[in-house]
């Protein structure tokens, strides 16, 4: 990686500082690398997530009552309603089938069919669904309790790409499982029966009891009016269609005995008026005989006169022979009517009429006897007829239902649900893997969540992208019982990462620059390590190199080097205790250095003074290159007071301590002194910082065994 700073104009760097994370945030975020990194940091975490799912798991799968799953089987067919149209465009014929079927899915799943359900099997005093549905022994829910329980122990699972529904009920009871099931099932069934033809049944059934109603008012009223006819001897001899007794529709015995007498009276009284007719006509006829017959002597006698007289030639002659041939022959038919024939038939007559009439008035009287009790009787046979017209009424309308009432349901059970043999759940591998599937969950989550609000420097990229800071070098973490050996030797892994530091370093300075200050957040970030490892990086390329401890009150360097107990230093001449320079030491590797030193006064009081400034001018004359060890930035206001006097700030930063919050914070605080920040260092990387390319090996070395 190369180190060198790229130059930045501050109100950049400002900007960016501001702005936070940049624009490789998501990415680095879902970088499998980094999460991995985070897992194994907190393995420890979820390896106890995991084994407290599986725990709960297994306790779950031990202490749950088994359950028993049933299901029954639906076809639900689609009903075509015809082609429907609004304003000239069609209805899509998915969309309302996806639509029909949705609704029917809803209504499976509805409260009215599980309270449907309740009343038609009788649930509440059902003992074994009420414990399989989890009541206790003593428990006597109310129908609407049982309902609403039994809605949440039925699933509706539409089988894909087809029109089959399966109804499933998990209830403590292997019997009771497979009893709800198919009355689930019946009842949604003949609930869409009814709703499609619910009118035209509830009319078939209404009419069902009413037949029933009336043919029992009709037989009663027949049996009245056949017991009261027997009672009062009135026999029905003729009924017509219509069967209305004041239309003449029937005829009792009686009465048709009084009209067949009358019909013979009439006639017999029709043959003696003819026979009177007869007798005076033969009377007459007598009569008429015995002028003729006087005539006729009268007419002989002059007849014989004239013959004597005229002759039998004579006119009238003849004439009297003609008038005495016609007397003779209407003689002849006048006595052709005899009056004893005539008297005898007269007779006859007579007394057949008489007959007839007293039979007649014999039928009259009884007819007249009957009529009182017809009253009663035609008011018991009205009341037959008005009951079997309102019988056969009902019983036509009963027909044309029965032809056009009728309808197929598009729904039908296609399976029913048996007993399962074995318990659905506790499934201890169904358990085990949905207690893993969320412990992943939650370990996803816990790494996801380290990962977003750990704000501590894992990617040491990110300080140039959100804050505006470029990366000097990268230093790797040891022991503390390594350092001095690591330093020491110019081939190890520390020194070479410090030598890179320094690279970075020559780049980012002019050429006239020679004072560097070293600077962290806080404490223990490794500021002192670095100011003593950048002194001596410039020492071996024979530079002249000085090292200031200006970490008045911690003195870092020179608690290192073995002279914090010394009061004389950097300190003291600040504060006018001693009006030298302060002495420059060597240390064993011949490094030059300044103490700290010991004054009684505020460090931040010493500082202010123009001393400071006096002293770095004139140690710049006798130096390449001069290396300030300063104090952290927060809390302490040493630091921004000497920051504007250097050539270059180098900032040092711990990997996985130091959080962006707090380092931005600082850095504001160093560009409000005008500071010149050449970038930062980042120390103590470890394993954590692997996914982010940055190990803490650098991975080429030296190899010892060919030299």
């Amino acid at each position: 990686m190369d180190f060198a700073p790229t130059q930045q104009h501050p109100s950049d760097a400002e900007t960016t500082a501001e702005t936070g994370h940049g624009s490789g945030g998501l990415t680095d975020l879902l970088d499998p690398q980094r999460l991995a990194q985070r897992a194994f940091e907190l393995r420890y975490w979820l390896l106890g997530i995991v084994a407290a799912a599986v725990t709960l798991a297994i306790l779950a799968t031990v202490l749950q009552d088994p359950q028993y799953l049933a299901s029954s089987r639906i076809e639900i067919s689609r009903v075509d309603a015809g082609a429907t149209q609004i304003e000239g465009v069609a209805i899509d014929v998915e969309n309302r089938d996806r639509q029909y079927y949705q609704t029917q899915y809803v209504l499976l799943r509805s409260r009215f069919l599980a309270e449907r359900v309740v009343e038609a099997e009788n649930l509440t005093q059902d003992r074994a669904v009420i414990e399989a549905l989890g009541y206790p022994e003593t428990a006597s829910p109310s129908a609407e309790q049982l309902a609403r329980n039994l809605l949440g122990h039925v699933q509706v699972e539409p089988i894909p790409e087809s029109n089959l529904v399966d109804i499933s009920v998990r209830t403590g009871g292997a019997a009771a499982s497979a009893k709800l099931a198919n009355a689930w099932a019946e009842q949604f069934i003949q609930t869409n029966y009814d709703k499609r033809f619910g009118d035209t049944q509830s009319a078939r059934r209404r009419l069902e009891r009413q037949l029933a109603e009336q043919r029992e008012r009709l037989e009663i009223s027949e049996a009245a009016l056949i017991s009261y006819a027997n009672e009062n001897g009135i026999v029905v001899l003729q009924r017509g269609a219509s069967g209305d007794s004041e239309g003449g529709g029937q005829q009792t015995l009686v009465e048709t005995r009084l009209s067949q007498l009358n019909e013979a009276l009439a006639a017999a009284t029709a043959r003696r008026i003819e026979a009177e007719g007869t007798a005076r006509a033969a009377s007459v006829a007598n009569a008429g005989a015995a002028t003729i017959r006087s005539r006729i002597a009268e007419v002989e006698a002059t007849l014989a006169r004239l013959r004597t007289t005229l002759g039998p030639e004579n006119s009238q002659v003849e004439a009297s022979e003609a008038e005495l041939r016609s007397l003779r022959s209407a003689l002849s038919k006048e006595s052709g009517i005899t009056g004893a024939a005539s008297d005898a038939q007269l007779r006859g007559a007579r007394q057949v009429e008489a007959e007839l009439q007293a039979r007649f008035d014999r039928a009259k009287a009884e007819y007249l006897a009957q009529q009182n009790q017809g009253v009663q009787y035609g008011i018991l046979d009205r009341e037959v007829n008005t009951n079997r017209q309102l019988y056969d009424a009902l019983l036509q309308r009963y027909k044309e239902l029965d032809v056009v009432g009728g309808g197929r349901n598009n729904i039908a059970l296609v399976e029913r649900a048996e007993p399962p043999g074995g318990p659905y759940s506790p499934s201890l591998v169904r358990n085990l893997f949905l207690a893993l599937l969320a412990a992943l969950a939650l370990c996803g989550g816990l790494i996801f969540a380290r990962e977003i609000f750990d704000d501590t420097v894992r990617d040491p990229s990110e300080l140039r992208r959100r804050l505006g800071l470029p990366v000097l070098g990268l230093i790797p973490k040891f022991e503390a019982d390594e350092v001095e050996n690591q330093l020491g030797d110019t081939h190890s892994e520390l020194s070479e990462a410090y030598a890179s530091t320094r690279v970075a370093i020559n780049f980012a300075t002019k050429p006239d620059d020679k004072i560097i200050l070293v600077t962290s957040t806080r404490p223990d970030e490794g500021k002192s390590l670095t100011s003593l490892a950048i002194a001596y990086n410039f020492a071996r390329l024979k530079k002249k190199v000085l090292l200031i401890d200006m970490d008045l009150r911690r003195k870092g360097i020179s608690i290192r080097l073995n002279e914090s107990k010394s009061t004389e230093g950097m300190s003291t001449y600040l504060a006018g205790q001693i009006s030298s320079l302060p002495t420059v030491h060597k240390d064993e590797f011949g490094l030059d250095f300044v103490r700290a030193g010991t004054s009684t006064l505020n460090p931040a009081d010493i500082l202010s003074t123009s001393q400071f400034q006096i002293v770095l001018d004139e140690l710049r004359k006798h130096y390449d290159w001069i290396v300030l060890d300063a104090p952290p930035l927060l809390g302490l206001a040493d630091t921004p007071q000497i920051a504007d006097a250097v050539d270059g700030i180098v900032y040092v930063v711990q990997a996985n301590g130091s959080t962006f919050r707090s380092v931005r914070q600082a850095i504001q605080r160093l560009r409000a002194t005008h500071g010149k920040l050449l970038g930062a260092v980042v120390t103590k990387l470890d394993y954590r910082n692997e996914s982010y390319a940055y190990g803490y090996k650098y991975g080429y070395g030296y190899d010892y065994k060919s030299e």
